[in-house]
């Protein structure tokens, strides 16, 4: 009886070798629901013939075989193919989640970039705006979105006695306009430190800017200084 037992396992024993032949030939990946069902035909196939061939006595194993080789290999290729299909559904899953995952990760950390980045433009802006004599100034910055091109200046001293202010506009949005708009205020504000007046500021930062704008765009900006203390003579052109 032991000996039966083992006669009948053999042909389980070389089939399963063959599918794992297989698999390792295939790269370790699995095939398609159509190869894995006619691979299962085979198999069964090959598993009759070693039947038949280590088979004793061989009446008995032919007769077996001719009655089971139809019905056994139609079952062994549904189930082939329905496990298949489940297989290759939950390695379809698993890739849609662990794509789902990197994709949230990489949003988190977009958004941690962006906030970051948010902070550093509002840190731009002026904290506080000195009284002026005469003017009522209350500056709002709101951006469409976390960064933006829109942002505004008070620079003191652009004189001993008067203040520049600085409004002005990047095309577009997000973060161009906000490299755009850090490029732009940065070089407003050092011309403002050394040129007295407000055309000089403007005429050398149009130049400037226009010889480091190779992307297309470009800044609306308005410049104009006022006076910190009533003043008489020239100072009254500004």
């Amino acid at each position: 009886q032991g000996c039966s037992v083992r006669r009948k396992t053999r042909p389980a024993i070389i089939a399963g070798l063959l599918g794992g032949a297989v698999y390792l030939f295939n790269k370790k990946l699995f095939i398609s629901i159509k190869g894995a069902v006619v691979i299962a035909g085979c198999m069964e196939l090959i598993h009759m013939g070693l039947v038949l061939l280590l088979g004793r006595p061989f009446d008995q194993a032919a007769a077996l075989v001719s009655q089971v080789v139809i019905p056994m290999t139609i079952a062994n290729m549904v189930g082939i193919g329905i496990f298949s299909f489940i297989y290759i559904n939950l390695i379809q899953e698993r890739a849609t989640v662990n794509e789902r995952d990197r994709i949230r990760a990489d949003l988190q950390r977009k958004q941690a970039e962006l906030s970051i980045a948010r902070d550093i433009q509002l840190s731009f802006l002026p904290d506080t705006i000195p009284s002026i004599r005469g003017y009522q100034i209350s500056p709002l910055s709101l951006p469409a979105r976390e960064v933006g091109g829109d942002f505004y200046d008070v620079i003191i001293p652009v004189s001993q006695d008067k203040v520049g202010i600085l409004i002005a506009d990047v095309s577009g949005k997000g973060v161009p306009a906000a490299l755009f708009m850090a490029l732009s205020r940065t070089i407003t504000r050092a011309n403002a430190t050394w040129h007295k007046s407000a055309v000089s500021v403007i005429a050398e930062t149009n130049t400037m800017i226009c010889a480091d704008a190779r992307s297309g765009m470009f800044v609306t900006l308005f410049f104009g200084v006022l006076n910190r203390i009533e003043q008489r003579g020239d100072d009254d052109d500004d």
